[in-house]
Protein backbone atom coordinates (compact mmCIF):
# COMPACT_ATOMS: atom_id res chain seq x y z
CA UNK A 1 0.00 0.00 0.00
CA UNK A 2 1.31 3.45 -0.89
CA UNK A 3 2.22 5.87 1.88
CA UNK A 4 -0.42 8.34 0.63
CA UNK A 5 -3.12 5.65 0.93
CA UNK A 6 -1.89 4.68 4.41
CA UNK A 7 -2.00 8.30 5.53
CA UNK A 8 -5.48 8.81 4.11
CA UNK A 9 -6.65 5.69 5.96
CA UNK A 10 -5.27 7.00 9.25
CA UNK A 11 -6.80 10.46 8.75
CA UNK A 12 -10.17 8.92 7.85
CA UNK A 13 -9.98 6.35 10.64
CA UNK A 14 -9.34 8.90 13.38
CA UNK A 15 -11.17 11.80 11.72
CA UNK A 16 -8.28 14.22 12.28
CA UNK A 17 -5.22 15.60 10.56
CA UNK A 18 -3.71 16.75 13.85
CA UNK A 19 -0.50 14.75 14.16
CA UNK A 20 -0.46 14.98 17.96
CA UNK A 21 -4.00 13.59 18.15
CA UNK A 22 -3.00 10.75 15.83
CA UNK A 23 -0.07 9.95 18.12
CA UNK A 24 -2.46 9.97 21.06
CA UNK A 25 -4.81 7.54 19.27
CA UNK A 26 -1.84 5.28 18.53
CA UNK A 27 -0.63 5.50 22.16
CA UNK A 28 2.63 7.10 21.09
CA UNK A 29 3.83 9.54 23.71
CA UNK A 30 5.45 12.81 22.70
CA UNK A 31 8.17 13.93 25.08
CA UNK A 32 10.41 16.98 25.00
CA UNK A 33 14.11 16.66 25.65
CA UNK A 34 17.39 18.42 24.98
CA UNK A 35 19.56 16.12 22.89
CA UNK A 36 23.32 16.03 23.39
CA UNK A 37 23.80 16.13 19.62
CA UNK A 38 23.14 19.70 18.54
CA UNK A 39 21.85 18.62 15.11
CA UNK A 40 19.33 16.09 16.46
CA UNK A 41 15.83 17.51 16.79
CA UNK A 42 13.60 14.45 17.02
CA UNK A 43 13.77 10.70 17.52
CA UNK A 44 11.31 7.79 17.60
CA UNK A 45 11.98 5.06 20.14
CA UNK A 46 10.16 1.89 21.11
CA UNK A 47 10.78 0.95 24.74
CA UNK A 48 9.14 -2.16 26.20
CA UNK A 49 6.56 -2.11 23.40
CA UNK A 50 5.63 1.54 23.99
CA UNK A 51 6.24 4.23 21.36
CA UNK A 52 7.84 7.56 22.17
CA UNK A 53 8.71 10.48 19.96
CA UNK A 54 11.27 12.75 21.55
CA UNK A 55 11.37 16.31 20.26
CA UNK A 56 13.70 19.18 21.10
CA UNK A 57 11.70 21.79 23.10
CA UNK A 58 10.98 25.36 22.04
CA UNK A 59 10.73 24.69 18.31
CA UNK A 60 8.28 26.45 16.03
CA UNK A 61 4.97 24.56 16.34
CA UNK A 62 4.70 23.92 12.59
CA UNK A 63 8.26 22.58 12.48
CA UNK A 64 7.59 20.43 15.56
CA UNK A 65 4.51 18.95 13.87
CA UNK A 66 6.59 18.29 10.76
CA UNK A 67 9.22 16.45 12.83
CA UNK A 68 6.58 14.31 14.55
CA UNK A 69 4.99 13.44 11.21
CA UNK A 70 8.44 12.73 9.81
CA UNK A 71 9.22 10.29 12.63
CA UNK A 72 5.90 8.51 12.10
CA UNK A 73 6.28 8.44 8.32
CA UNK A 74 9.85 7.19 8.19
CA UNK A 75 9.14 4.47 10.68
CA UNK A 76 5.59 3.59 9.61
CA UNK A 77 6.36 0.00 8.58
CA UNK A 78 8.21 -0.57 11.85
CA UNK A 79 5.37 1.00 13.84
CA UNK A 80 2.85 -1.08 11.93
CA UNK A 81 4.44 -4.28 13.24
CA UNK A 82 4.50 -2.96 16.82
CA UNK A 83 1.06 -1.31 16.79
CA UNK A 84 -0.68 -3.59 14.28
CA UNK A 85 -3.96 -3.94 16.17
CA UNK A 86 -4.19 -0.22 16.94
CA UNK A 87 -3.58 0.70 13.29
CA UNK A 88 -6.24 -1.75 12.08
CA UNK A 89 -9.04 -0.23 14.17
Amino acid sequence: MELKTKLNNIVNNYNTTNIKEICDYLDIEIAYTEFKAKTLESRLMIVDGNGYIFVRPNLDERYENFLIAHELGLNFNFLKRIYKTRLEK
